[in-house]
């Protein structure tokens, strides 16, 4: 499709169009040049998407498969006997495929036939068992004390956040001074409201209304705004 427009340019999408169904397949080879050198996802590879509106009217498309190459053949999604070929694939130009379908290949694969069953074989007649010796009355182990169990740690009491992140336990909250430390799992404990920091004269940041002497972020998520 970055070569649309291109007088020179081969088939650069094809419909496989669905007479059962208002959802067709459509393939095309989503080269990463041109308009499309900044692509992403699914660079240099034959794209198979379904989509509603016979391609003449709006409509959710969903991206079904991408191939780079496949010489084994992938079945197109709502055909039967109908299998596409990457046969090559030349990047940010083009891609050779091949669409056959059951007419093309000669029909549909004919049923299996059965092959006549086989006797049963006849099993070899097993000795008399030997009874096996009786063994001694199992001992009963020791119980074992029971393990202990883990101390637990007060997440609000800590008020570093490079503290509250080491401890698996706990997770901080918030801006990186302002925030608090809670507890990963149930309700988190009230933390501990950290001493009032004495006045410095600095402004005030408009969307947390703390006194900041850095800077000032008030736009953004609500976790990344505050003073730094």
């Amino acid at each position: 499709t970055a070569f649309y427009g291109d007088g020179d340019a081969q088939t650069v999408g094809i419909k496989v169009n669905d007479s059962g169904s208002s959802t067709d397949v459509y393939i095309m080879f989503n080269a990463k040049t041109g308009i499309q050198s900044g692509t992403v996802e699914g660079g240099n590879q034959v794209m198979v998407v379904t989509a509603p509106g016979e391609g003449t009217s709006y409509g959710e498309s969903k991206l079904v498969q991408k191939i780079t190459t496949n010489t084994a053949g992938y079945p197109l999604p709502g055909f039967s006997n109908t299998v596409l070929y990457v046969d090559s694939n030349t990047p940010n130009s083009h891609a050779s495929i091949r669409i056959e379908t059951g007419s093309l290949c000669g029909g549909p694969t004919p049923n299996p036939t059965t092959a006549p069953p086989t006797n049963v074989p006849t099993p070899q007649p097993t000795g008399t068992p030997t009874l096996p010796q009786p063994t001694s009355s199992p001992t009963t182990a020791a119980p074992t004390n029971p393990p202990t169990p883990s101390p637990t740690v007060n997440c609000g009491g800590i008020f570093v956040k490079s503290d509250c992140n080491n401890n698996a336990a706990c997770v901080w909250n918030g801006n990186p001074k302002t925030g608090f430390c809670a507890s990963t799992t149930g309700s988190p404990p009230s933390p501990s409201p950290p001493p009032p920091s004495p006045p410095t004269g600095c402004p005030f940041c408009a969307s947390t209304g703390q006194e900041c002497c850095g800077t000032c972020i008030d736009s953004g998520k609500p976790s990344s705004r505050g003073c730094f």
